[in-house]
């Protein structure tokens, strides 16, 4: 592994509360770090209406999607509520293999060896992934001067592997002509904790660059950088930082009104907005044809060249058992994922994500019928 000359740090980050009637109130696009979701007012028809807590736990990148879901969970179900500590993909595979929560929320599939643990833990059954939430990854940054910004993979690459130390290079220079670029320290910010958000980046440099990056999983590659916790301490870190460059989902980086990079994977630069990434979430495949819905990332990156194409999505998966719940558990999970398909809606495009429709929403809503 390379030796960099940048000094990696830590950035912690303070969990802010917001209290669950703010969201009611409207302010749900502001307030990510809420924990917990308020008991629902309104009764809606084809649920169990069990009442209690869905137990859920991971991705930060989908946080603002899953209190959009709880809340509409809780409005349509008296007596329920969802809790869902954004605390990284990795925690929350780690607590759904534990048992102590429902539904992982992750935005990289379990491996080979956390599938069968998960089968243990669901008393003999398959886990699967079902994806409720797509959202482009937007390459963010700060710097000074310089409002819009063209990138691409191999420059990005060079950038994490310490290559390129200055906004100035000839690389980012011959991606953005007449663009007069600043001779400032490039700072590259990453997830430290165990991140979907990470292995989404690693196996799109993976996949696009002919070999140039061959590191993939929740873990940083460790090529420097300053690293920082959560979907929220990336944002904080690059607007605290000119020079700084990160990760996000686009959501988030709407927000905090960070730069957005156009990223250009072959057919000229596209911004991880709503139409970019709605044409390449239709454009997503599964690897099977089952219940068990992972996205083949691969196939995405092959048609990477698409003009009018976001391909770099996170696909961020709620993984729960097929079957293997206690019975009231199994209710209150199959009520959640019902009224979060029925929200697929611009409630959610206006939170940054690309809601499911068609063959898509279709499989989504044949898994969760099927789950026993």
């Amino acid at each position: 592994m390379p030796m960099s000359r940048r000094k990696t740090k830590e950035v912690p980050v303070k969990r802010v509360a917001i209290i669950s009637t703010l969201l009611v109130a409207g302010c749900l696009a502001g307030c990510v770090e809420s924990r917990e979701t308020p008991i629902g007012l309104v009764d809606e028809p084809g649920l169990t209406k069990t009442e209690g807590q869905v137990l859920a736990e991971g991705s930060s990148a989908q946080k603002r999607a899953m209190d959009l879901y709880g809340i509409k969970y809780a409005t349509a179900v008296p007596g329920a509520r969802l809790s869902y500590p954004p605390a990284g993909s990795g925690e929350g595979q780690t607590n759904f293999l534990a048992g102590t929560v429902d539904i992982a929320g992750s935005d990289t599939p379990l491996t080979t060896e956390q599938a069968s643990q998960a089968a243990e833990r669901c008393g003999g059954n398959e886990a699967w992934h079902l994806p409720l939430a797509f959202g482009g990854l937007a390459i963010t940054y700060h710097l000074d001067g310089v409002p819009k910004l063209v990138l691409n993979a191999d420059v990005l690459t060079r950038i994490y592997k310490d290559e390129i130390h200055t906004w100035n290079d000839p690389a980012i220079a011959a991606l953005n002509p007449g663009v007069t670029l600043p001779e400032e320290h490039i700072t590259p910010v990453y997830r430290s904790d165990r991140s979907g958000s990470t292995d989404t980046l690693q196996r799109f440099f993976k996949g696009t660059t002919n070999g140039a990056w061959n590191t993939t999983g929740l873990d940083y590659a460790g090529y420097g950088g300053v690293g920082a916790s959560g979907s929220n301490g990336v944002v904080n870190t690059i607007r605290d930082t000119n020079g700084a460059v990160g990760y996000v989902e686009t959501g988030y980086a709407v927000g905090a009104r960070l730069g957005l990079a156009a990223i250009d994977f072959g057919a000229g630069p596209v911004v991880p907005e709503g139409p970019a990434v709605e044409a390449a979430v239709a454009k997503a495949s599964f690897t099977n044809n089952g219940h068990n819905l992972v996205v083949n990332t691969d196939a995405l990156y092959d048609a990477a060249k698409q003009p009018d194409s976001y391909p770099l999505i996170i696909t961020s998966y709620n993984i729960v058992c097929s079957a293997g719940y206690p019975p009231e558990v199994r209710k209150r999970v199959k009520d959640f994922l019902t009224v979060a398909l029925r929200h697929q809606d611009d409630e959610l495009r206006n939170l940054g994500y690309a809601p499911l429709s068609g063959v898509h929403k279709g499989r989504m809503e044949s898994a969760v019928a099927a789950l026993s």
